[in-house]
């Protein structure tokens, strides 16, 4: 295997809210070389559907991090999922600053949005929980509630998330450690793969992590600046321009 590279989707790989002709073409150019070819995105399986065909790449982790899908398999080899416990002890701390809530899971979404009268039974109802979105009114309200879960939640990752197309952030819950590094370095080891020889690229707040860690470590040319100011390089052009393929033919290149 010459190297493993990590895609995130949306405002990365993704080209007007799909994979473009070219990318798609040069996807397949790497898959032939011996390239293993990984999406790591904040989307869930279902959403991830809606805009990719996963057979172009080996190995799919969504949720920002808690799972890892086996393509060939059509298998989850890890799921970090939130206890229904856990998701209702944070529930009770609602107010009317929250304005929608989503629900995710590897088979299903379910929107729920003020006054939420259905919450509870929407939980009940899920399989797995693989992460929550919490969209509120403004951007300091986020603030504000990311540091009251941060303290009051030691068991659940919860973060800040905002694209790099939007000024618009929104708190994200997840299991312990549900981050995109967490499962790239997990899927490596599986598959005895150095982190030198890992390749990520992206552009928003969920990206921080992989882009600092991985063996290189890309931000698009329209990424927030919290993930350049990480990264070890940054591409001469963005997402809606096939940054991601523009970059590689070159770094390619020059590595043979």
């Amino acid at each position: 295997m010459k190297a493993m590279l990590v895609f995130d989707l949306d405002g990365t790989l993704l080209c007007g809210g799909s994979l473009s002709k070219k990318t798609e073409e040069y996807l397949a150019f790497l898959k032939e070389r011996g390239y293993l070819l990984v999406v790591a995105t904040g989307r869930s399986f279902p959403s991830l559907q809606e805009v990719i065909d996963p057979t172009f790449f080996h190995y799919i982790i969504t949720d920002a991090g808690a799972c890892i899908y086996d393509v060939k398999s059509s298998k989850y080899l890890y799921k970090n999922t939130i206890f229904k416990n856990d998701l209702m002890h944070l529930w009770e701390y609602r107010d009317n600053h929250f304005k929608k809530i989503t629900l995710f899971s590897s088979t299903q979404t379910i929107h729920c949005e003020d006054p939420f009268e259905n919450f509870d039974e929407f939980v009940d109802s899920m399989e797995d929980i693989t992460h929550v979105s919490i969209v509120m009114d403004e951007n300091i309200s986020v603030e504000k509630f990311y540091q009251k879960f941060k303290d009051s939640f030691k068991e659940l990752y919860i973060m800040i998330m905002q694209d790099s197309f939007g000024a618009k952030k929104w708190i994200e819950v997840g299991g312990l450690n549900c981050k995109k590094y967490f499962a790239i370095s997990k899927l490596a080891f599986l598959l005895s793969i150095p982190n030198e020889k890992i390749i990520a690229f992206g552009d928003s707040f969920n990206d921080v992590d992989m882009i600092q860690n991985c063996g290189i470590g890309v931000a698009m040319k329209n990424a927030l600046c919290e993930v350049k100011k990480v990264s070890d390089y940054i591409t001469f052009q963005t997402n809606e321009e096939d940054g991601v393929i523009d970059f590689l033919e070159k770094f390619l290149k020059e590595k043979k």
